[in-house]
Formats: C-alpha cells, sequence, structure tokens
C-alpha cells in the first residue's frame, strides 16, 4: 500500500505545540520502514531553547542516508555529517540551500526557503532523488509556502492554549477551512467579479488590504453577480464588512479563494470560519482553487506555566485523554497524541482513516 502523499507538511500553532516531536516521529517511523526520506523547512527551526521560555527545545535527529535541504551555516552548527550533493542559488540569511545527504547521524538545525516559489524548486529537486517521502517542516505564522506539498500535518496543543474547548474550536475553524470544497478552475491574477456568465471585471489587485480597494469592489457587486474570485490575502476586518455586505444586500454567489492558506493567514480564523458559516446559510457558495489536505492533528497535552514567584517557566500538562477526544470530536480527520498512539498518525498517511 503506497502513501497518499509524497509531500508533507508539519505546521505547529504555536512553539511548544509538538511539532518537532510529530516530525521526529515520521521520521523514524519512516527509517524503520526502509523509506528514503527528505527534510526541509519553510524558514528557519530547530534552536536548542525555546527563546521565550527557555525550556528545552528539541532538535531534529536524522539518521544515515536522510537527505536534507538546508542553509549552509547550518551544517557546521550540526552533529550530523553531512555530505553536500548540490548547492542552489536559493539564498537565505544564513547561506544558500544545499541537498545534502546524511553520512553519519546526528543533530541537524534545519534552516530551508522563505518563499514559496523557492520551496517548490527545492521540492522538485528533492523529487529528482526518488525520494520516498519528503517532510517540510514550517509553522502556521509562517504557513504561506506550504500551498507547495500536497497534504499537512496540523501540530496544535495546550500551548496554544489550555483552554480546552477554546482549542478544539479553533482547531475546528482550522480544520473547516481546509475542507471547503474545490474549484476546479484557475482563478484570475486578480481580483475579478463575474456579473451574468459572460461579464468579467477585473479590479486590478489582487489582495484586499484597504478600505479603498474594498468599496472599489463593492461597488461592483450586484444582484446580477455569479462569482467574485480573490487570489490574494483579504485582511480579518475586510472579510467583514464584505460578509456583512453581501448579507445586507441579500446577495448570492460563489466566492472563490486561491487556496485555505490565504483564509488562514487573514487573521483570527475563528472568526473568518463563522463568518463563512453565515454566508452559507445565507446560500453563498465558498471555494477553493487548490486544496491542501488535512491529513491529521496532533496535540499535545504539554504547556509552559509561568511562575510569578520565581518568575520563570516550569513544565506543566492538561488532561492529555480529554484533550484527544474533545479536539477528535470537532473534526473529521484523526486528533493524536504522538506519545501514546502515534501509529494512528503512520496510518493516516497511508489509509486517510483511523
Amino acid at each position: 500500500m503506497g502513501l497518499l502523499y509524497n509531500v508533507i507538511g508539519i505546521a505547529g500553532t504555536a512553539k511548544n505545540t509538538g511539532k518537532t516531536t510529530t516530525t521526529n516521529y515520521l521520521l523514524d517511523m519512516f527509517k524503520k520502514k526502509g523509506f528514503s526520506t527528505g527534510l526541509t523547512s519553510i524558514g528557519y527551526d530547530g534552536e536548542r531553547l525555546d527563546n521565550v521560555t527557555g525550556l528545552p527545545k528539541p532538535r531534529i535527529p536524522v539518521s544515515v542516508n536522510t537527505t536534507v535541504a538546508v542553509a549552509r551555516r547550518c551544517l557546521p552548527v550540526s552533529t550530523a555529517r553531512i555530505q553536500v550533493i548540490k548547492e542552489t542559488p536559493i539564498s537565505t540569511p544564513l547561506g544558500n540551500i544545499i541537498i545534502g545527504r546524511v553520512e553519519k547521524e546526528g543533530l541537524v538545525v534545519i534552516a530551508g526557503p522563505n518563499k514559496s516559489s523557492d520551496l517548490r524548486i527545492i521540492i522538485n529537486e528533492l523529487k529528482t532523488l526518488d525520494l520516498d517521502i519528503i517532510l517540510v517542516d514550517g509553522a502556521l505564522n509562517r504557513l504561506a509556502p506550504m500551498v507547495e506539498t500536497e497534504g499537512f500535518i496540523l501540530a496544535t496543543g495546550a500551548a496554544r492554549s489550555p483552554d480546552i474547548t477554546r482549542l478544539a474550536y479553533e482547531t475546528h475553524s482550522i480544520a473547516y477551512l481546509f475542507g471547503l470544497p474545490q474549484l476546479k478552475e484557475r482563478l484570475s491574477t486578480e481580483i475579478t467579479v463575474q456579473n451574468g456568465f459572460r461579464k468579467k471585471h477585473r479590479m486590478g489587485f489582487a489582495s484586499l488590504f484597504t478600505n479603498r480597494q474594498l468599496f472599489e469592489l463593492l461597488e461592483h457587486l450586484t444582484s446580477e453577480t455569479k462569482r467574485l474570485e480573490i487570489p490574494g490575502v483579504v485582511q480579518e476586518k475586510l472579510w467583514k464588512q464584505l460578509g456583512e455586505h453581501i448579507i445586507s444586500n441579500e446577495l448570492n454567489f460563489d466566492i472563490c479563494v486561491a487556496d485555505p492558506i490565504k483564509l488562514a493567514l487573514a487573521g483570527g480564523v475563528g472568526n473568518i470560519h463563522r463568518l463563512f458559516e453565515r454566508l452559507e446559510n445565507y446560500g453563498v457558495k465558498l471555494l477553493v482553487a487548490q486544496k491542501l489536505p488535512l491529513v491529521a492533528v496532533t496535540v499535545n497535552p504539554f504547556f509552559p506555566k509561568y511562575r510569578f514567584e520565581a518568575q520563570d517557566y516550569e513544565p506543566a500538562y492538561v488532561d492529555a485523554v480529554k484533550l484527544v477526544e474533545t479536539v477528535d470530536k470537532v473534526i473529521s480527520v484523526p486528533a493524536i497524541d504522538i506519545k501514546r498512539n502515534g501509529d494512528i498518525l503512520f496510518k493516516a498517511l497511508f489509509t486517510g482513516q483511523t
């Protein structure tokens, strides 16, 4: 049975939510199963200590024959010995990205490309090496290039919020956005209003960042509008104003966005989710031009608890069983505590089911 996806992204919602633990688990399992694995990152991660809490933060252990794509300055500060196969022209603050193969196992600092276009190049370079699986390490605050992957795993947990109910709702909202149906057409490169079946008006901009842009767009939305295409990012407050205009004027048309990541980058995912559900109740259909399947959610009960008397942090935990059960009830993919049931995650990569 083959893998569902050959390029998997792993994104954490905050520090200490278990993203690195999830990555380490997958690397270990793929090694045990005899899979050839590639590893890269969006930007920089892998510091020895969390620079906010001072608590130990796992680095990424890599085994012999693992292929990595990292910035050149990562090599001397990694304990793994890496043979450089190729140096790419893609530059980062830590040097050009190199592609190398691990000759001696150890820990590696992962710093990869920052832009979608650069990550696409790196993934294509890794694909030429006939690897079974490519893992892309990322984070919710640097998620944009993750659109270049084929599916992703979300790592969240009590470090994001120790309020389990609140955390579950946010996770549900993220899963909702990434589960929107797909429009199997390419979008225009700028915001486009289709009135009737043939008349299209292109706005001259791809994203909505100013009230002036929004007001200009609203002038073109009428009872004849069939579709609104938005290829870029819309600020959360402008999404709200757009939604209120649609509802108050009883408009009904499809809204098509480029991908769910553009929605996740708009601001509060819970607020976007609530707005979209309201719009759907009024008959507005919401679609994405490119899907990015959510494969699973890993949940970590750990959080750094601040001690006022000592002015430092100590490890703390929420109820692990309750955390998994609460999140699992509100999403359609598995919610997994890696340290207790990591095998469920590995199976989901092959079957998509628990």
